[in-house]
């Protein structure tokens, strides 16, 4: 374990800054429902605002890993684009231009693939900087969550086991110019509900066959829309090809990608984080130190708060259920 000096990214601040990360995890643990947690989170976040301080702090140092490769390679491919910050940013304690920022970020990306690689044999604190993002109460307390891609089962036709409707855009278009649906349905009431919630998810089908889709409400005024039917705005989806993708359009890998807000964390970083370790009975028991990728976001993720994603299917929504709990991350920037 080394210490390092560690210049602040972010900080925000509370009126009540004697809140401490034990705290905010009781108060989430004392509100298990939807509802309840939700009204907790607010109620830690309401007077946050921001400033610039210096700390030290100690850090177990990540170990080079062949599983980086691939999000890395991902993270390359969104940094070259002529624009990958989409929003603008809203950064103290950072005084690097939105030009500068991106080169940082991209020799950042080359770095760690040259480390993973060995071919750079320097000691992890040689070659980068660490930017705490202080979170919540100046402590460091950023809120974890996580997220996953659900399949739930559908059919073409309707029947006792499959009853509730669900519409895929498909590619041809009526007179008036407006894509055409076709209508499936799924034996899970809750389908629809839980893929907007996740962004995405897959449409298994009878013979094993899966679709992934997502919903997107902007495509809603140019596509055909079914009479008589009230819950067609929330059960339009679009299908994509391939695999799970995050808003940047990359690919997301399990227990490395992470959905941002973008205006705190920018797209294409990287950062290390303390991830908390839960059991299967929603218990934190410790804590992982783990290096992560910002390729994603969602109209969740709000300020200091950002998304896990673990993969696909039960496993990774049972692993997901049990994630909102507070711990520490650091932005890495290669060294100038």
């Amino acid at each position: 374990m080394k210490k390092l000096i560690l210049s602040t990214l972010l900080v925000i601040a509370t009126g009540n800054s004697a809140i401490e990360l034990a705290e905010i995890e009781a108060a989430v643990d004392a509100n298990k429902d939807e509802k309840n947690l939700k009204k907790a989170t607010i109620e830690i976040d309401t007077k946050n605002f921001y400033s610039l301080a210096i700390s030290e702090n100690e850090i177990t140092l990540p170990v080079a890993s062949k599983d980086l490769l691939t999000p890395l390679a991902y993270q390359a491919k969104v940094l070259k684009r002529k624009q990958p910050f989409k929003v603008k940013h809203q950064f103290t304690g950072l005084e690097l231009s939105k030009t500068e920022l991106k080169e940082r970020l991209v020799m950042t990306v080359d770095n760690l693939q040259n480390w993973v690689k060995g071919k750079d044999t320097r000691a992890f604190d040689e070659i980068f900087d660490l930017y705490q993002l202080n979170g919540f109460n100046e402590k460091g307390n950023m809120q974890f969550t996580a997220y996953y891609t659900p399949i739930f089962p559908v059919n073409e036709t309707k029947s006792e086991d499959f009853q509730y409707p669900i519409y895929i855009t498909t590619t041809e278009k009526d007179t008036s110019n407006q894509y055409l649906t076709t209508k499936l349905w799924a034996s899970k009431e809750n389908t629809a509900k839980v893929i907007n919630m996740q962004g995405s998810g897959y449409l298994q089908f009878p013979n094993g066959e899966k679709k992934l889709v997502a919903f997107r409400k902007e495509i809603l005024d140019d596509v055909q829309k079914p009479k008589k039917d009230a819950d067609f705005g929330e059960n339009i989806y679009l299908p994509y090809k391939g695999i799970t993708k995050g808003s940047v359009g990359v690919p997301l890998t399990a227990n490395r990608s992470i959905a941002v807000d973008p205006k705190y964390i920018p797209y294409g970083s990287c950062v290390l984080a303390k991830v908390p370790v839960v059991n299967e009975k929603g218990k934190r028991v410790g804590y992982e130190n783990r290096i992560l990728f910002a390729q994603d976001t969602g109209g969740m993720i709000k300020k200091m708060h950002v998304d896990l994603y673990y993969g696909i299917g039960d496993e990774a929504a049972e692993r997901a259920m049990f994630m909102n709990r507070y711990s520490k991350m650091w932005l890495i920037l290669a060294k100038p």
